[in-house]
């Protein structure tokens, strides 16, 4: 009897050993190395709740005052900066009473990096993390840093009481944020060299749930990827380096079967068509970013900068990754987001899922302080906010501020002081950039024309066309009609080996256009061809240079004088019986900034009517309306512009001539156009009637079919949403290509 026990319970070990190894071979997914089979477990569920505030912009209240350029500033900023304070307090007073999980911050904290600013958001997240820890201890604050935030020039107090020094360094900010978030990372990257990327890092959060925070500032204009030279903008990057710590993070929780979140400040997948044009706007490499996440198990990312309400998604051959992006809290509509995670994985399918459920939340009750230090409410801050959202005078003040806010912090020696003394010139930063004015020629002369396809230009119009015997005629032999030919090469008729370019102004043009008042050229004007050097190119091209600095860096004088003449001639103009220019933009404006899904009816029929081009009567009433602005917009923007340098070291062409007295006609000739033009700008040249007439010819221009299909885009794109359907109040589910069972 105990033999025949013992041979009965050797028969069920074996069973139970051969059992578990046919389970192991086939029931588990993934990492899972457990001998038991789980496909009869029950789904592992987590879930997190997590809320959203994107750009609160807090402007500190003890740095405004009562003072007109305070006063001046706010009335024509985009932003609510006197309530900023009041508005972020609130938010968070309702992230207090909604008990979440984990606050997410997207950047742009202040208004333009003031310390105080700082200190106050810093603050009030640090006594809002230590309230609501009361009740949940794995309560968290993952936040980024907006491009304006840390190392701003423009950082500075509206209250003469405050003379402290408003600039945040990095080392400021990573001591006043410490506590809010960076204390509590689980890794933190740490660049080999330089600043760019030290602020990421990975957190572990409530219920399995990981934060990957990326760093995409550009500390320095500098910071370049391994494919791009010196940036021109601010724009987001996340180098090579800290893409590697970003992935393995990812990496090493989604082994652990558990989910992973991003968070990023710039875009990381375009929220409309025309983004990812608009490089400041999102990161430079996002499709590499991406692409590297999303392979990794990467399903969502939390952005800001973009301040609109959409859900966009980036589709990678393994698996997608969601951009969640929120309106700004002092930029209309000023939600505030709420997102629910459910992270399912399935014993019996082998599955893995994220789900998420997003909802946006209006602000009310708002109180503030105003520049008396009086307390003031907002009843609905989306109400007050859209009835702010762009005005002509708003639209004109930012327009005139915004390049130069841009230009002086990118390039602050270029600012004058108050003697109009600059550091460096346009020039000097150009030539450190490698846009010499010798290398300038050189991109002109690879891209214009050449002796054989010569480039001509007709009322405004720009066009190559194959020569054939000369520049007259077309290859077929049909004749050409021309005001100007140019065209750069070796040239047979010239005594020259040496590249040079050619410049032909016809005889039309030249008696009718350039010198109508003069009484040497009447009845037969021939034409004037000319040859200019590389050398006479590069010291008209310097020239120009210095006078753009003059014009536009050291002056805002002609930049001011373009916006009004946009502004005056532009946004009264009706697009309709019932809309103008304004109505359209706003309109456009609102929806986008909302997330609004449909489009209105009467957009649709502005945008239809503008697509059609040549055709389309809005953008003809529009070229009419501006046609009033055209000689100020004209002398603003290329009317101080001579050629004197040019015309002076320019030689005469004549091959033409049969004898000695056609070759002194033709110098006569030209020493005569010279005496008109040398000494003169293009606005002593061009009458308000002539450039008039070109405007108008715009019309009829083939290029305004490309306008207009562009201006479509543009509106389209503004009140369209074509990724994403209903993602304010969005219900979606991703399924991991591979799927990891959790671990203990």
């Amino acid at each position: 009897m105990r033999k025949i026990k013992k041979t009965l319970s050797g028969f069920i070990l074996l069973t139970m050993i051969l059992a578990g190894c046919q389970s192991n071979s086939s029931s588990l997914s993934g990492e899972g190395t457990s001998s038991i089979s789980t496909s009869s477990y029950p789904d592992n569920i987590t879930s997190l709740k997590v809320m959203v505030i994107d750009s609160p912009r807090v402007l500190a209240s003890s740095l405004i005052s009562n003072t007109d350029t305070y006063n001046d500033l706010s009335k024509y900023s985009p932003y609510l900066l006197t309530e900023s304070q009041g508005i972020f307090e609130k938010k968070l007073q309702e992230v207090k009473e909604a008990k979440p999980d984990v606050l997410i911050l997207t950047g742009d904290l202040t208004y333009q990096g003031e310390k105080a600013s700082h200190e106050v958001v810093s603050s009030d997240l640090i006594n809002l993390k230590t309230e609501l820890q009361k009740s949940n201890s794995d309560f968290k604050i993952v936040l980024v840093p907006g491009e304006g935030d840390i190392n701003n020039k423009s950082a500075t107090s509206y209250n003469s009481a405050v003379t402290d020094s408003q600039l945040t360094s990095l080392g400021d900010y990573k001591t006043m944020y410490a506590s809010v978030c960076y204390d509590d990372a689980l890794e933190k990257y740490t660049p080999t060299s330089g600043d760019s990327g030290s602020l990421a890092y990975s957190i572990s959060v409530a219920n399995d749930y990981n934060f990957v925070v990326m760093d995409d500032i550009r500390y320095t204009k500098e910071t370049t990827t391994s494919t791009s030279t010196k940036s021109l903008t601010p724009q987001g990057i996340i180098e090579s380096k800290q893409l590697a710590f970003l992935k393995a993070q990812t990496l090493a929780f989604r082994k652990k079967g558990q989910a992973v979140i991003g968070l990023n400040h710039h875009s990381l997948s375009a929220h409309y068509l025309v983004q990812s044009t608009l490089g400041y706007t999102i990161t430079e490499n996002a499709s590499t970013v991406t692409k590297t996440l999303a392979d990794a198990g990467m399903s969502v990312v939390f952005t800001g900068h973009e301040s609109l309400n959409d859900v966009s998604c980036y589709h990678s051959s393994k698996d997608d990754l969601y951009d969640i992006c929120t309106s700004a809290s002092t930029l209309y509509p000023g939600n505030t987001r709420t997102v629910d995670f459910i992270h399912t994985y399935s014993y019996s399918k082998k599955s893995e899922t994220l789900n998420f459920k997003s909802s946006l939340q209006a602000t009310t009750d708002v109180s503030y302080l105003d520049t008396d230090k009086q307390t003031k409410t907002i009843d609905d801050l989306s109400s007050t906010l859209k009835a702010r959202t762009l005005t002509s005078a708003q639209i004109a003040q930012e327009a005139k501020a915004l390049p130069y806010d841009y230009l002086y912090s990118s390039y602050p020696d270029l600012k004058p002081d108050k003697d109009g003394n600059q550091n460096k010139t346009l020039g000097d930063v150009l030539d450190g950039l490698g846009y010499s004015a010798k290398e300038i020629n050189s991109q002109i002369s690879a891209k214009i024309g050449t002796p054989t396809a010569p480039t001509y230009i007709k009322d405004g119009s720009i066009f190559t066309k194959t020569a054939g015997s000369d520049y007259k005629v077309d290859s077929d032999g049909n004749a050409i009609d021309y005001d100007l030919v140019l065209d750069y090469g070796i040239h047979s008729n010239f005594s020259t080996t040496s590249d040079s370019y050619r410049i032909v102004l016809s005889g039309d043009y030249i008696k009718n256009t350039l010198a109508p008042n003069s009484s040497i050229f009447t009845g037969t004007v021939y034409d004037i061809v000319f040859y200019v050097s590389d050398e006479t190119m590069e010291a008209e091209l310097d020239h120009w240079i210095s006078l753009l600095n003059e014009k536009f860096i050291k002056s805002d004088t002609n930049w001011n004088n373009i916006v009004d003449a946009l502004v005056n001639g532009t946004l009264d103009n009706k697009v309709d019986d019932s809309h103008t220019v304004l109505d359209l933009i706003t309109t456009c404006l609102i929806t986008h900034l909302a997330g609004g899904e449909e489009q209105p009816a009467w957009v649709k029929s502005v945008s239809d009517d503008v697509g059609k081009g040549t055709q389309s009567t809005v953008l003809s009433n529009l070229i009419d309306s501006l046609s009033d602005q055209a000689k100020t917009l004209f002398d603003n923007t290329v009317g101080f512009f001579d050629f004197d340098i040019l015309l002076n070291g320019a030689t005469v062409d004549t091959s033409s001539a049969t004898n000695v007295i056609g070759v002194i006609a033709i110098k006569a000739s030209f020493s005569a156009l010279k005496k008109v033009l040398v000494g003169k700008t293009l606005s002593d040249v061009f009458t308000e009637t002539m450039i008039k007439k070109t405007l108008s010819g715009f019309k009829t221009n083939e290029k305004m079919n490309t306008v207009g299909l562009v201006l479509q885009t543009v509106i389209d794109d503004m009140t369209l949403d074509y990724d994403t359907y209903e993602d304010n109040n969005s219900d979606i589910t991703s399924t991991y290509s591979v799927a990891y069972s959790p671990k203990a």
